[in-house]
């Protein structure tokens, strides 16, 4: 473990190492609710995401260690992708996942989350069109739906119904972006015109295919970030990606958004009735949810 933010080398856990490198302050040494019982942190010195330090007194039989947390911890920064891929993370508290709707047990945040997604992706819709200057058409939608809810991202541990529409994005991996409306002064647009020569927005706004040429769009969920600050930042990757032939990926945007649930949830409660278009979006959600629950009743 490590026991400060910088590219110290990694010590034994003890209480001794503890006290002596923390000095027993926040976020090492963090209290519960009613201050009865202390917890204990450290970091992995691979992925820089807390552990939860067992048995530092050495009072039980095993031996002291820590052990990686699937739940953000306050003043951590917290990558569950990360984690998943660390060298160091117990194969054995994958158990604590949810890897598939067969072994997955629906939640009250799990239920809260979907029914915010649902019922109101014509707002979030629009939001990501703000920020990123792409209108999704109804195919791309549903498709991006019946991901979300079958993979079921909804349930895990770092999904909030605040955050929760902007990651449902995470569903899109490799979604080609041709026929999509694109605003044309938006950086997307521009990024696209400017390093793809083959590239070009043609009636409304719809960015129009080529021979060999393949453009993808990527909310990339791996890239999800709670940093611990407060209250905590976070972010998510969004990049546009080009195909060309057998020459491989080639990155064309890039950038990194700083997620807001708190106001998207204000959105949410100053919302007027949607649309036609929302309403269809609406309906698109509500079929796509039904669909899921009548394959996948938890």
């Amino acid at each position: 473990m490590k026991l400060t933010f910088g590219p110290e080398p990694p010590v034994k856990v003890s209480y001794e190492a503890i006290e002596n490198m923390t000095g027993l302050k926040f976020p090492w040494v963090q209290q519960n609710d009613d201050g009865s019982k202390a917890f204990y942190y450290g970091m992995c010195p691979e992925c820089d995401n807390a552990l939860g330090l067992i048995n530092p007194f050495e009072t039980l039989s095993t031996e002291p260690h820590g052990r990686h947390k699937l739940e953000p911890v306050q003043g951590f920064t917290h990558d569950l992708e990360k984690i998943l891929a660390c060298s160091r993370f117990k194969r054995a508290a994958r158990s604590g996942l949810v890897n598939g709707c067969e072994t997955a047990v629906m939640t009250p945040n799990g239920r809260s989350v979907r029914q915010i997604v649902t019922e109101n992706e014509d707002l979030l819709i629009g939001i990501v069109t703000e920020v990123t200057g792409i209108s999704p058409s109804l195919t791309l939608i549903r498709a991006l739906f019946r991901t979300f809810f079958d993979t079921p991202l909804y349930l895990r541990p770092t999904i909030t119904p605040g955050n929760a529409p902007w990651l449902l994005f995470g569903a899109l991996r490799t979604r080609p972006l041709h026929g999509q409306i694109i605003r044309t002064e938006s950086d997307t647009a521009k990024a696209i015109l400017r390093k793809v020569e083959a590239a070009r927005i043609g009636r409304y706004s719809r960015l129009e295919a080529r021979p060999r040429h393949w453009i993808d769009i990527r909310f990339t969920l791996y890239r999800h970030r709670i940093s611990g600050t407060d209250p905590p930042c976070e972010t998510i990757n969004f990049m546009i990606v080009s195909k060309e032939g057998a020459t491989g990926d080639r990155t064309l945007l890039e950038k990194s958004i700083r997620l807001r649930p708190e106001s998207f949830l204000r959105r949410i409660k100053a919302r007027e009735n949607p649309t036609p278009r929302g309403s269809r979006i609406i309906n698109i959600a509500r079929a796509e949810l039904q669909q899921h629950i009548a394959q996948h009743p938890i």
